[in-house]
């Protein structure tokens, strides 16, 4: 065909395209365009007119995409017959994908037993005709059932959708139930004629929608639209758009469409609610549909509206620029092995493959993969453009794990003693956990719940293995009593001053600390200790449950056995020490004056001699200077001039 060799040369010319000069390449892409419109001219007298048959109309599982325009400034001249309608200057915005799809599993399929396909779109595109200002509803898209007849063409059944009334609520989904079917697209050949005629209704119940008017039981929304179409196929020649250039057979749509929505009352008669309708109104519409052969839809389609003249819109098929293919990765709940790869993809694509590099493959639009271990992967993305060209992106991605890192804490139970539920606080990405109770048995739980056979004091270790393959482990020694830990003992002191402690410590105690308040402590459990003078001690002990519970108590005891080396003078035995505590000075009193010379020595609790003071005959009191003596326990030992010890009185020092 002629039209072939207008490619060639087209494609010949295109050589030329080196040229850096861009007025000559502007020249030549004109001239180009001339030449192809002659030479077509010349053609397409020859060429055979061509019919439309069910294989160019829609069926099911064909999907096109088509931009429309509105308002478009075009002329499709005067000639009909071997015509050319070069529409190649129109722009190309915003895109719609049509997809017709099975009925099985469409959300109404019961609704419409005998539909073949169905489609999502605008109720003014479902029908062909443009409605959507003259219903006074709010209509998203809505879903179309279509019917193959004998001959080949296609026919609405019905269209299912969802309800609003601006001002009285959602009313759910209704049903535009055709009858008899709307004949859509045709199969014809040039000087065919057809004659469509359709009423299409919808009744929908509002008995549960809640309306800002109180409406009788049984009251529904009817709305009618009746349409009357006469086609014809009066016209052939080739068209010529953005992205296609094809030969079609041209049918001229001389459509009447009237429409009545009310609300009535629901019985035998319905009667109208409202005296006036909702709406009540009639269009006439022309629309110019081209079909191509093996297209499976309208080439293009030119509305008119309200002028007979200038149209209303134009809605052609059309190819996006090919896709810039992108993508990025993100973590998720699954752990770190699993990633969730996020399509960033402008453009449009009609299929996706991936190689995920792990192995596998997916056709999903965004993929979610498993990896085996941390690492590098390859990973293409393939979009398949709507004209079928291919374009990769490919990209290496990183798949890390954070180290394991072991921690836990252990919960009581306030219902049982001897159970205990470990609580698994584990940093990094975890693959497995494994615990040691610390009594012979083991679990693998994430954060078990163990009940002890009996008490004890237990190092509880858990081990992390990380999905990397380390492995870190940590040890938290765990206390199972059922009784609280409390200090006690009992002194036996017969064989004064050899004092035995007996320990009666309730709770369950690893270790023990004393202190006898002489200056000396003990580590055993029940200690004898002797003392080396008599006097008050405050004896404390210190019970310990590892490192998890202390408990202490604290008693005097007292000291009255020893007496060997001091002998008692009555006439000089009233004396007394103050203050006690004492910081700077301590005084040294007695009643009435010494009838002979004593010594005062003070004596820290190791036994050494810290300092030596007099206190003449006669005198009734000493001011003793001990600036000299730390924070401590301290004995004043008075003696007389032979040395013997007669009195031992402790004070204590604190500054």
């Amino acid at each position: 065909m002629n039209i072939r060799v207008v490619a060639s040369f087209a494609d010949d010319l295109s050589c030329l395209t080196f040229l850096k000069n861009k007025l000559l390449r502007s020249m030549i892409k004109n001239i180009t365009r001339l030449l192809c419109l002659i030479l077509l001219l010349v053609s397409t007298g020859l060429s055979a007119q061509i019919t439309v048959g069910s294989t160019d109309l829609p069926n099911v599982n064909t999907t096109v995409l088509v931009t429309t325009v509105a308002n478009p400034d075009i002329d499709l001249g005067e000639e009909t017959e071997n015509a050319i309608w070069d529409l190649s200057d129109l722009e190309k915005d915003q895109f719609s994908v049509i997809d017709f799809a099975p009925v099985e599993g469409s959300e109404d399929a019961a609704t419409f037993p005998n539909a073949d396909m169905t489609r999502v779109g605008s109720l003014s595109s479902l029908l062909g005709i443009d409605v959507s200002d003259l219903i006074p509803l709010d209509l998203p898209d809505g879903t179309a059932y279509y019917e193959n007849d004998a001959d080949g063409n296609v026919e609405v059944q019905g269209v299912s959708l969802y309800l609003s009334i601006p001002g009285f609520g959602d009313l759910g989904q209704g049903r535009l139930l055709a009858d008899p079917n709307y004949q859509f697209w045709h199969t014809g050949q040039f000087g065919d004629e057809f004659t469509n005629a359709s009423e299409m209704t919808l009744e929908q119940v509002l008995d549960d929608v809640e309306l800002p008017v109180e409406l009788p039981a049984g009251s529904f929304l009817g709305l009618d639209v009746n349409i009357s179409t006469d086609v014809s196929v009066n016209g052939h020649g080739t068209m010529i758009l953005p992205d296609f250039e094809e030969e079609v057979l041209m049918y001229t749509e001389e459509s009447t469409v009237s429409i009545y929505a009310n609300v009535y009352a629901g019985g035998i008669i319905p009667i109208p609610l409202f005296p006036e309708p909702l709406v009540d109104t009639t269009i006439f519409t022309t629309t110019l549909r081209f079909y191509g052969k093996g297209l499976e839809f309208p080439l293009a389609a030119v509305n008119y509206r309200d002028d007979p003249e200038v149209p209303s819109s134009i809605r052609f098929m059309a190819l996006p620029e090919l896709p810039e293919v992108g993508f990025s990765t993100s973590s998720t709940a699954a752990g770190c092995l699993t990633v969730q790869f996020e399509n960033e993809t402008d453009g449009l694509a009609t299929a996706w493959a991936w190689d995920l590099g792990n192995g596998e493959t997916s056709t999903e639009e965004e993929p979610l993969a498993i990896y085996p271990a941390p690492g590098d992967y390859e990973v293409t993305c393939t979009a398949t453009a709507f004209d079928g060209t291919e374009v990769v992106a490919t990209q290496t991605i990183t798949v890390t794990c954070e180290p394991a890192e072991s921690d836990f804490i252990p919960s009581y139970s306030d219902d049982d003693c001897l159970q205990v539920t470990f609580f698994n606080n584990s940093a990094g990405d975890i693959a497995a956990s494994s615990w040691d109770f610390g009594d012979g048995n083991s679990s693998s739980d994430d954060s078990p719940t163990y009940v002890y056979s009996e008490e004890g004091i237990y190092d509880v270790v858990l081990t992390v293995t990380g999905v990397d393959g380390n492995e870190n482990s940590s040890t938290v020694t765990t206390l199972v009593s059922c009784t609280p830990l409390a200090a006690g003992f009992a002194v036996q002191n017969e064989d004064c001053p050899s004092i035995q402690f007996e320990n009666a410590t309730e709770g369950l105690a690893t270790s023990y600390q004393w202190d006898f308040g002489d200056g000396t402590t003990s580590d055993q459990e029940s200690p004898s200790h002797t003392f080396d003078m008599d006097g008050e001690y405050i004896v404390t002990l210190t019970a310990f449950s590892g490192t998890l519970e202390t408990n202490a108590i604290q008693e005097s005891v007292q000291i009255d056995c020893i007496g060997t080396g001091i002998v008692e003078d009555s006439a000089n035995t009233s004396f007394s020490l103050a203050p006690n505590p004492a910081k700077n000075t301590l005084m040294i009193a007695r009643e009435g004056a010494l009838t002979e010379a004593v010594s005062i020595e003070i004596m820290d609790m190791t036994g050494r001699i810290c300092s030596v003071h007099v206190l003449e005959a006669g005198q009734e009191q000493a001011k003793l200077d001990i600036n000299n003596l730390v924070n401590g326990i301290y004995f004043a030992n008075l003696k007389n001039m032979n040395n013997t010890v007669y009195l031992s009185q402790r004070f204590v020092v604190n500054k």
